[in-house]
């Protein structure tokens, strides 16, 4: 049997486009997601005298602490908009590759 009727092109191009060490994101897609925010609306939830609402940590088998929902509001606004540019150097990428 020979090798080249084992190994055919399309053979090793399965192989290299479904090997796992190609499905590794690049570290700015982690950085930079193609999944953007749709619009400009914020939510978030502010507590008592307009300060954020923390939570407590517990145990993963504790019983959950109920909360009152006195003095907590819900708070919607709209993004700014803003448009600018950068250029990126040769020697910026290098160093954000270094990282």
């Amino acid at each position: 049997m020979l090798l080249s009727d084992l190994f055919t092109a399309a053979a090793i191009g399965t192989s290299w486009t479904e090997a796992a060490s190609n499905t590794i994101p690049y570290y700015g897609e982690g950085l930079f997601p193609a999944r953007k925010k749709a619009g400009l609306d914020l939510k978030w939830i502010r507590g008592n005298k307009g300060l954020p609402v923390s939570l407590s940590p517990t145990a993963f088998d504790a019983k959950s602490r109920l909360r009152d929902r006195i003095g907590i509001a819900l708070n919607e606004t709209e993004m700014a908009f803003f448009r600018k540019s950068m250029l990126v150097k040769e020697s910026n990428e290098q160093e954000i590759m270094r990282i």
